[in-house]
């Protein structure tokens, strides 16, 4: 009989997977980005979605229907909405700015969800909370610059993206358990497939063999990388785990200068800074009110 893993170690295999998440995700940021270079956003999508459909339905555990229940839940719907815009957003942006850029923005929406949880959730946002939130938003206009040779409106994607996220995440808090992680992930796939094949056609171009299996792989790694972060949260508190989620943003801002030649510019590097800091002082202060983070043994 094997003994159950101590709390150190499973906290250790959840950062271990949090980790590869994020690679994951950088990796299928990079292979869109430049996949948008001749191809258009909805197209992008379209063909993601249907190769990530696919691996849903082919990985799935044993015993699993093909097509999880539950998938017209009103909350859900509204969620999948929410990640439609994320989506859209998202890679508009990446076709449009630097990789790191445009996912160091992104990472501002943990500060829009703090801003947005006291009046539409009813929680208490203390002075510190407040703070986090202002120097986030400073660590946007540090790599957007307005009108200071920074960005133009194209800055606004990634924000809007960040925004969405925040919608998003404040709309799954009020899920209902019963709708798991698959069920999730299948609606917003499924969401996400019905607006490609709705926006695709207005910008068509062929398929080449390399666009084709430059978005299978980019399905794979975003399949492994909510594998890795659902199988993560699964062994330790999301708590243990919210710090490290940043590490996508300096491994893109890496693969970004691999293969793009891209270079972040010192306010920008100041303003990512930022960013991150507020997103951790934002963690720390809710793990403090909450009594330190429990860790949760896995199997």
């Amino acid at each position: 009989m094997t003994a159950p893993a101590s709390p150190g170690s499973a906290n250790a295999r959840a950062i271990a997977l949090v980790l590869a998440s994020s690679l994951f995700f950088a990796l299928g940021d990079t292979i869109v980005k430049a996949l948008a270079r001749d191809f258009p956003v909805g197209e992008i999508v379209l063909f993601r979605s249907l190769f990530c459909l696919l691996l849903l339905v082919v990985l799935r555990r044993r015993g699993e229907p093909p097509v999880p229940r539950g998938l017209g839940h009103p909350l859900l719907l509204a969620r999948s909405a929410f990640e439609i815009a994320v989506t859209a957003f998202f890679f508009a942006a990446l076709a449009l700015m630097p990789l790191g850029d445009a996912v160091a923005i992104l990472f501002v929406s943990p500060v829009l969800l703090t801003a947005l949880a006291g009046p539409l959730l009813g929680e208490r946002v203390d002075r510190r909370h407040w703070s986090a939130v202002l120097a986030g938003f400073a660590g946007v206009l540090l790599i957007v610059r307005p009108g200071g040779g920074g960005y133009g409106v194209e800055a606004l994607l990634p924000l809007l993206a960040a925004s969405a996220i925040a919608g998003r995440d404040l709309l799954a808090r009020r899920l209902p358990a019963r709708l798991d992680n698959r069920t999730v992930v299948f609606a917003t796939t499924l969401a996400l497939l019905a607006f490609g094949a709705l926006v695709a056609p207005w910008s068509w171009r062929t398929p080449t063999p390399e666009f084709l299996a430059g978005v299978a792989v980019a399905a794979l790694t975003v399949t492994l990388a909510f594998w890795s972060y659902v199988a993560a949260t699964r062994t330790a508190e999301v708590a243990v785990l919210q710090p490290f989620k940043y590490a996508s943003v300096p491994l893109s801002y890496v693969l970004g200068h691999l293969v793009f030649g891209e270079t972040p510019d010192p306010a920008a590097a100041i303003g990512v800074a930022l960013i991150v800091f507020s997103g951790l002082a934002i963690w720390r202060s809710e793990r403090a009110r909450a009594g330190g983070p429990r860790a949760v043994a896995g199997s």
